[in-house]
């Protein structure tokens, strides 16, 4: 007959035996090892484990390591041993784990305090929101974790307290975010100090646009210190722009710290070709407001160098092409392309015409002058083009002003002067252009005036005349 094995004598010992010999065994892996022989050595010697783990100070308690872990079963029997639980520990630990299965095992778990801080000061709540666990926020909210944060921030020498939804929305936590205002708990136009700490604001800078519906939703009002709308167009929020503007925001409001500019404006100042342009399609908007300082939206985009700006605006049938002549300054800063587009419409006045005649002439833009010359608002013969390009040394505008052949004795005369005086190789082509076209100058004018070189060419023009 075989000698039995010593556990298998265990077996047959009743149990108050057994847990007088787990008592006496000191070393935790023994006892480990023989409740992992069979399932009547695990009954009671795993009672013993747990009940020495929770005398034990030193080391991390099973509840410690279970809500480390994840494990599932090792919690709720340990739990059984940690009656009431001191603090929060388990629970902090579970949180900042991300174990939202262990999470929900404590809070069921009576003697758990949901309130309790870590040793930084936080809250689970707080731990959960600043980690951006969604699902963990949310078991917290619906056992009525307190809301208020304890986390402050400092800005100006001034410490701020920080609400947890405006430090979810900050760090990017959109579900988490989205579960704290579905909680109802939260002012959604809270913000202790400046535009920068309203939640609204926020979301919009940080192009968050789930979280800007659900606080819409919630109530968040678009027309704080700064107006949403405004936020929008600088942070280059085109989804945004469309909302609000759906949502019935006036468009039109300015603004005191960014110089009272309007919306639109701040969208030609961010350069953002979508966002221009989801306001631009919005009828409400105002596209022919006067800013102080750079006049219309029109003129401000030429003046900021955005022609692509300038192109979306002529989108709008209502937009006034002559207000603050954008015709002219459109020509001066290169913008030949703007410029057509702007004469095509048909809407310029005789002043823009003549302006951006006058501009056309002066930075030797040939294409808009020939556009100009078929006008009949534009008079070659005022304003003394003919001889001001010449003085610039425009000579192919003033041979195409030359040739249009609406130039009267008066301007061709200014013009011969002052090609006669500058005595250069191509102002003196120029000068026998003149004197081709028709004009006549008396015998003395032509000695004193006209240089060695061309002396002959008058005398024989002004013989022909007098024959």
């Amino acid at each position: 007959m075989s000698r039995p094995r010593p556990v298998e004598g265990l077996i047959d010992l009743p149990p108050e035996i057994l847990h007088l010999i787990a008592q006496q065994i000191i070393p935790a892996r023994v006892l480990n090892a023989l409740a992992r022989t069979n399932r009547y050595c695990y009954q009671i010697f795993n009672s013993e484990l747990y009940g020495r783990d929770v005398r034990r100070k030193k080391r991390r308690p099973a509840v410690i390591w279970a809500a480390e872990k994840g494990r599932e079963d090792t919690m709720r029997v340990a739990l059984k041993f940690h009656n009431p639980l001191k603090k929060t520990g388990p629970l902090i630990v579970a949180v900042e784990n991300n174990q939202d299965r262990i999470v929900k095992i404590l809070l069921e778990k009576e003697g758990v305090d949901i309130e309790a801080t870590n040793k930084g000061g936080y809250t689970p709540l707080e731990v959960a929101v600043q980690k951006g666990y969604a699902s963990i926020v949310k078991q917290l909210l619906d056992v009525g974790a307190r809301v208020q944060s304890r986390r402050t921030t400092a800005e100006l020498r001034y410490y701020l307290p920080e609400s947890l939804l405006w430090q979810a929305i900050r760090a990017g936590h959109q579900d988490a975010a989205r579960h704290l205002i579905q909680s109802g708990q939260f002012d959604v136009n809270e913000g202790p100090r400046g535009w920068y700490q309203y939640p609204l604001s926020l979301a919009i800078s940080r192009h968050q646009n789930e979280i800007l519906k659900d606080l819409l939703i919630a109530g968040a009002d678009p027309a704080l210190p700064e107006p949403a709308l405004t936020a929008a167009a600088i942070h280059k929020n085109a989804f945004a722009v469309r909302l609000l503007l759906e949502y019935g925001v006036e468009p039109n409001e300015c603004y005191t710290m960014h110089n009272r500019r309007t919306p639109i404006f701040c969208a030609i100042l961010s350069t953002d070709r979508e966002t221009l342009g989801a306001l631009v399609d919005c009828e409400r908007v105002n596209v022919n407001g006067v800013w102080a300082k750079q006049g219309t939206p029109l003129t401000y985009a030429i003046e900021c160098r955005q022609p692509c700006l300038a192109q979306l605006l002529l989108r709008r049938k209502d937009l006034d092409v002559n207000l603050s002549l954008p015709f002219p300054r459109a020509i001066r800063s290169g913008y030949t392309d703007l410029a057509r587009n702007l004469l095509v419409t048909g809407r310029l006045y005789h002043q823009s015409l003549a302006e951006g005649f006058a501009a056309a002439v002066e930075i030797n833009n040939l294409d808009i002058t020939l556009l100009l010359l078929d006008r009949k608002e534009v008079d070659a013969n005022s304003g003394h083009f003919f001889r001001r390009a010449i003085e610039r040394g425009h000579v192919i505008i003033a041979k195409a002003l030359l040739a249009h052949g609406h130039l009267n004795h008066e301007s061709k005369s200014e013009g011969l002067a002052v090609a006669i005086t500058r005595n250069e190789a191509s102002t003196n082509m120029l000068i026998q252009l003149i004197l081709d076209s028709g004009l006549e100058l008396g015998k003395q004018s032509a000695e004193e005036a006209i240089p060695t070189p061309l002396e002959q060419a008058c005398a024989a023009k002004n013989a022909g005349a007098v024959a």
